[in-house]
């Protein structure tokens, strides 16, 4: 039996991995799965999204393909971060979880995606300085379109996190929703 104070936890982890999901459908990737488990002091989560889908022959389809996968990353904490009450966004919090909670992960392989496409997007940077400049100004704009995807699609998300949440009622097990599942959920909120 889930305790009443681990609650919450375990829906901003519900929220977490949905919103990876819901964004990766808006950009036509494919979801294999997500799944969940949680103990009285840890947690895991996963969203499977299929990432090899497109053919990527020109620098625009590299670029545009990098962007996605970036946004999709950072969907995870911020709609993890999210008050649902006020769905106001806690920065704070979010910027907690990349440096040491359920972000790490998510954080480690956004700033690796965003050094290659500050990389070739900018190939002839003079400086280091310039260099960072260039990194801020890429993530600043990639996780503000990233937030407003995140609000704009919020009732998806929330959707989805209640479907996978519905399923959490022990602890130490992995509860997952299939494709399928996914799928049903998404099409749900289309209706």
């Amino acid at each position: 039996m889930i305790l009443e104070k681990d609650k919450s936890r375990i829906y901003r982890v519900c929220m977490h991995e949905a919103a990876h999901i819901v964004i990766a459908n808006l950009y036509s990737y494919g979801c294999i799965d997500m799944s969940i488990t949680f103990s009285n002091f840890e947690h895991s989560g996963a969203a499977e999204i299929d990432l090899f889908k497109r053919d990527i022959d020109t620098f625009e389809k590299l670029e545009s393909h990098l962007r996605e996968r970036i946004q999709i990353l950072y969907a995870g904490v911020i709609a993890e971060s999210i008050n649902l009450e006020t769905e106001e966004h806690d920065m704070k919090y979010a910027l907690d979880q990349w440096k040491n909670g359920g972000g790490v992960d998510d954080h480690k392989k956004i700033r690796e995606l965003t050094r290659i496409y500050r990389n070739f997007k900018y190939p002839k940077t003079d400086s280091s300085e310039n260099a960072v400049k260039e990194l801020k100004e890429l993530d600043d704009e990639l996780i503000t379109i990233t937030g407003n995807l995140v609000f704009e699609h919020l009732d998806k998300i929330k959707s989805l996190a209640d479907k996978i949440f519905a399923k959490v009622n022990r602890y130490d097990q992995i509860f997952s929703l299939s494709k399928d599942e996914i799928a049903d959920a998404l099409k749900e909120q289309l209706l």
